[in-house]
């Protein structure tokens, strides 16, 4: 005898829901998104924290990698830097403590070879914080923007 799948209303219903909920998680990440929420400010440290992906890498990879994310973080908000722009000079014309920090830490990893926890706890704390002060920056942007 060959087994045969047999579609039933609890089926059809728990496919459904299903579908519904993952719609719903979605939308959810999309309009907090839009909000300035980003997933990567939570996941990145929690990742980091939990040890995954802990192989050791090298000091100037470390620094390359997380400047690189102060980059990305930096473009989402229109803030880019010049290619004839210094590191130093770029962090001291944004005028956010954040870049100026980062900026820092990249240099003593980078150069200094230094790459121990508590400097990777200092770079999450400093990126998670960027993402936050921007994120605020743009919703008061658009609040006064709506106003006028």
């Amino acid at each position: 005898t060959a087994y045969r799948a047999h579609v039933t209303p609890q089926h059809v219903f728990a496919l459904i829901v299903s579908l519904l909920a993952l719609g719903v998680a979605a939308f959810m990440l999309f309009v907090l998104q839009s909000r300035g929420w980003s997933l990567g400010s939570f996941v990145i440290p929690v990742w980091r924290w939990r040890g995954f992906g802990r192989r050791r890498l090298p000091p100037e990879r470390f620094a390359m990698g997380f400047y690189g994310q102060m980059q990305s973080i930096l473009a989402r908000s229109g803030i880019a830097r010049p290619i004839d722009v210094t590191p130093r000079e770029f962090a001291r014309e944004t005028r956010i403590v954040e870049v100026e920090r980062l900026t820092e830490l990249y240099h003593l990893v980078r150069f200094g070879r230094v790459a121990d926890a508590s400097v990777a706890a200092d770079v999450d704390r400093n990126l998670s914080s960027l993402a936050r002060t921007l994120s605020a920056r743009k919703r008061t942007r658009r609040r006064s923007s709506r106003k006028s």
